[in-house]
């Protein structure tokens, strides 16, 4: 058979319209209470800008919420209506879904677009995509592996360390960039927790942004 000419295409399943939800369990009976907000899903929100779309979506959503309640048929026609303009494929369903929608790295996704002007004169944006002049300019000598304890007065971090670990928290402190690759069964928990600690004591912040 032939091989399939152009891009492939990946169909992606997700919400449109997002409310806060408030669970409480004073009795027997738990209670679901919407919280007076909305949104439009973000992924849908860049997914229409990356088309140039340039409605404001978040408006025709904040049109669902009046002082007569929740009416939310009209947005989502507008917003569909949009997205099949917009979007190849694209294709809105009415459901009424609760469930955990928050993705791990999405806070970062947004930060990101909130500086995409900015980043793209950042060396370690450029060497991540590639570029050989960026990565030359952010490469530095690491400090050597130190098979052996330390002594304890001098150990950074927290915790009964190995000297891999160790050599993990001294690397980063360096502030260099670079990527750890961790062994099936080693403490990952724990050499976190190590830098966490060490970057508190050494004055510095820490993002931390898990898998998902």
């Amino acid at each position: 058979p032939e091989a399939p000419s152009g891009p492939r295409v990946r169909t992606v399943n997700a919400p449109v319209l997002l409310r806060p939800v408030r669970l409480a369990s004073a009795t027997a009976d738990a209670t679901l209470t919407l919280d007076p907000t909305i949104e439009v899903n973000p992924v849908l929100t860049r997914a229409l800008r990356r088309y140039q779309c340039t409605t404001d979506i978040g408006d025709i959503a904040r049109a669902a919420l009046s002082s007569a309640g929740f009416t939310p048929r009209s947005a989502l026609a507008r917003i569909g209506a949009l997205g099949r303009q917009y979007l190849p494929g694209f294709e809105i369903h009415e459901r009424l879904v609760v469930g955990a929608f928050v993705h791990p790295g999405q806070a970062l996704v947004e930060d990101f677009d909130a500086v995409l002007e900015r980043s793209r004169t950042s060396a370690l944006v450029a060497a991540i995509a590639g570029d050989e002049g960026a990565r030359e300019a952010l490469s530095v000598e690491l400090p050597p592996p130190v098979p052996t304890d330390r002594v304890p007065g001098a150990e950074r971090g927290v915790g009964d360390l190995e000297p891999a670990q160790l050599d993990v928290i001294e690397s980063v402190g360096t502030g260099a960039s670079f990527l750890i690759d961790a062994p099936p069964g080693s403490d990952v928990a724990g050499t976190l927790a190590a830098v966490f600690a060490d970057a508190a004591a050494s004055g510095r912040t820490v993002l931390h942004v898990p898998a998902t």
